[in-house]
């Protein structure tokens, strides 16, 4: 059974800086105990590829980094640009609320 469960929800490019810190400090105020954390991009947050390098660290950590397709569409974000690591996922909206049926904490950095 898992101590924690976690969404981070980025929707805007200028807040990776704090949603990778917060990821970064719960990882570590976690440290020992389970946890399952995923990171949900959509909106304009797709189009950011110079923090593809903390999101593979993040990766690397256990965390899921799922992008929206909707999003990486209307931004014509290739999908081969993106990294192994990012799961594409439909729409990020439904990813969201599919976590918190999940019973996951929503956080919005």
């Amino acid at each position: 059974m898992l101590d924690f469960k976690v969404v981070f929800h980025v929707s805007e490019k200028n807040r990776w800086p704090v949603a990778i810190t917060n990821v970064k400090n719960f990882l570590a105020d976690t440290e020992g105990k389970k946890v399952a954390v995923t990171i949900v991009a959509n909106a304009e947050a797709v189009t950011a590829q110079d923090i593809f390098p903390q999101l593979e660290e993040l990766a690397h950590k256990g965390v899921e980094i799922a992008f929206c397709n909707n999003a990486l569409r209307a931004f014509a974000v290739p999908k081969e640009t993106l990294p192994s690591f990012i799961k594409i996922v439909p729409a990020g909206i439904t990813a969201l609320v599919q976590k918190q049926k999940e019973g996951y904490a929503y956080i919005k950095p």
